[in-house]
C-alpha cells in the first residue's frame, strides 16, 4: 500500500521530467528560413511520381494572384535540403 507521502514524491518526479522534456522541445522549434533554390531538391523516395502540368499551371497562377500561405517543409541532408512536403506548391513555382 502506498503512503500519501511516496505517491506525491512519484508525481513531482514526473513534473519535473515533463518540464525538461518540454524544454528540449522548444529548442527544436520549426524556423522559416529564406534557403536558396539551388540548395532545395525534391525527394527521390516521393510516392507521387507524376505532375498534372494543367493543374500546377493553375497552382502557380493561384498563388501569384493570392501568395504562398504556407512555406514548403524541408529537412537537411548534408549540404542541400529535401522537400518533406508541398512538392507540387515547389514545382509550380521554380518547375
Amino acid at each position: 500500500m502506498r503512503t500519501k507521502a511516496s505517491t506525491t514524491k512519484k508525481r513531482s518526479r514526473a513534473k519535473a521530467t515533463a518540464k525538461k522534456e518540454g524544454s528540449r522541445k522548444k529548442s527544436s522549434a520549426l524556423q522559416i528560413q529564406n534557403l536558396p533554390l539551388g540548395k532545395i531538391k525534391p525527394d527521390p523516395e516521393q510516392s507521387r511520381k507524376t505532375f498534372n502540368k494543367d493543374v500546377l499551371q493553375q497552382l502557380s497562377k493561384s498563388m501569384e494572384a493570392h501568395g504562398v500561405l504556407q512555406p514548403i517543409s524541408v529537412r537537411q541532408l548534408n549540404d542541400h535540403y529535401v522537400i518533406v512536403m508541398d512538392e507540387r506548391r515547389y514545382r509550380a513555382n521554380y518547375s
